[in-house]
């Protein structure tokens, strides 16, 4: 059997367009893909953002716990009772809803 111009000029269009199809199919994906990681670098970035400023608040809280110790003038509580307060407000699920301790400092 032999190939006419025609038929040839024909496959080689189609092979051309196969392979336009299958470059244009592989760019889309990776497009998505860098797309999906720029979402989860942003969102990392926000979190981050987030833990810093935590850390930052937490840092400040410790460094503060020490400096009001001698500015509130603590002491140590010499005679501490417990005792055991009953709200009737509260539905019955457990025992521990009823008793909240309390500790009393004379």
């Amino acid at each position: 059997m032999r190939l006419s111009h025609g038929m040839v000029f024909g496959l080689a269009l189609f092979s051309l367009c196969a392979v336009y199809v299958v470059i244009v199919n592989t760019a889309a994906v990776k497009g998505a893909e860098i797309r999906t990681l720029e979402k989860r670098i942003a969102a990392l970035q926000k979190a981050q953002q987030e833990y810093t400023l935590q850390e930052a608040a937490l840092r400040s809280l410790a460094r503060g716990v020490g400096d009001d110790d001698a500015a509130l003038e603590r002491v140590e509580a010499q005679d501490v009772r417990v005792i055991a307060a009953v709200d009737s407000t509260l539905s019955p699920r457990d025992e521990s809803d009823y008793a909240n301790v309390v500790a009393v400092a004379q």
